[in-house]
């Protein structure tokens, strides 16, 4: 609403009110950006909530008891006996063996030896090194 002083009879003012509506265009565009402010509103609440549901999973995702992750290779004693390394191997095989089930989890050093040793050892009930 705008008002505008108007100089009437005798020199007294008058204030004229003239009312502003806008067009439909401008309508329009306003209820669009107010359905896109609760679209967004709504997108953001729900992905939220989603992506915490979601990633409460992931830091489940440990291989079962058992086995090993998919970068060792499951070996028994006669297995790691023919590794280069073997007899070395073998005499640590029962230490890293906590569990008893005959089975350990070996993965080869990438770059070759390291300090006289060709690879990790560790039991397959434990979290192996990524």
């Amino acid at each position: 609403m705008l008002v505008w002083p108007v100089t009437g009879w005798g020199g007294m003012r008058f204030l004229r009110v003239y009312t502003v509506r806008p067009d439909r265009s401008v309508a329009n565009n306003v209820a669009r950006r107010r359905l896109a402010l609760g679209a967004t509103t709504l997108g953001i609440t729900v992905g939220t909530s989603l992506l915490l549901t979601l990633a409460s999973g992931v830091a489940e995702a440990s291989p079962p008891v058992g086995t090993c992750t998919s970068s060792y290779t499951e070996l028994t004693y006669d297995q790691v006996g023919m590794l280069p390394d073997g007899p070395l191997a073998q005499s640590v095989f029962n230490l890293v063996n906590a569990n008893g089930d005959a089975y350990v989890c070996y993965k080869p050093y990438p770059n070759g030896p390291h300090h006289g040793h060709f690879g990790n050892f560790v039991d397959n009930t434990a979290a192996p090194h990524q």
